[in-house]
């Protein structure tokens, strides 16, 4: 569900809502199980940063990458930081 209510962030061209569900969503499941969709909505929003080259890699690996530190250009951002996964209590 917050991968499509990024995507309609996205839409309204409400870039940096539309990461935080992307990033919030993404946390919340395994990286092997995010779908297509969530993953072009990642490369667009990085194309829409001006981050190509994060871009080409999701798209080359098939993935979502973590953070990228962009040399010196303090503009761009990255989509996504580090994913560590907690053990849940029972």
């Amino acid at each position: 569900m917050l991968f499509n209510l990024g995507s309609a962030y996205c839409l309204r061209s409400e870039y940096d809502k539309a990461r935080k569900c992307l990033h919030q969503a993404a946390s919340m499941i395994h990286p092997k199980e995010v779908p297509p969709e969530a993953i072009l909505l990642a490369v667009y929003l990085e194309l829409q940063n001006g981050n190509t080259q994060l871009a080409l890699q999701m798209i080359k690996r098939n993935q979502l990458l973590p953070a990228v530190k962009a040399h010196s250009d303090v503009r761009k951002k990255t989509v996504f930081q580090p994913l560590y996964l907690r053990p849940r209590a029972c």
